[in-house]
């Protein structure tokens, strides 16, 4: 877990998640990284790169974690490229 919380990796811009067999894969990167909020999907962030070790003594689990960027850090832009149709907290 100590990947997540280098100054790198966790900041305004950079939200770092993931776990054993959670998390980013090769292709993911554009993709979203998204919760339940209030019953509805939020998204929080977009995926830029991740980084995999293995699970000491088990071959076949992985610990998977993700760097997204973080898309409150953008509202500003966000809403005026989208005119107002994007709602950004």
């Amino acid at each position: 877990m100590e990947y997540c919380f280098t100054p790198e990796n966790q900041s305004k811009t950079k939200i770092c998640a993931g776990g054993e067999m959670q998390g980013v894969t090769g292709g993911d990167s554009g993709g979203p990284l998204a919760v339940v909020r209030n019953n509805r999907w939020a998204q929080y962030g977009v995926t830029s790169y991740g980084r995999f070790t293995g699970v000491q003594g088990k071959t076949d689990r992985l610990i998977s974690h993700g760097v997204f960027t973080r898309l409150s850090a953008y509202c500003e832009w966000i809403n005026k490229t989208t005119k107002g149709e994007v709602k950004c907290q």
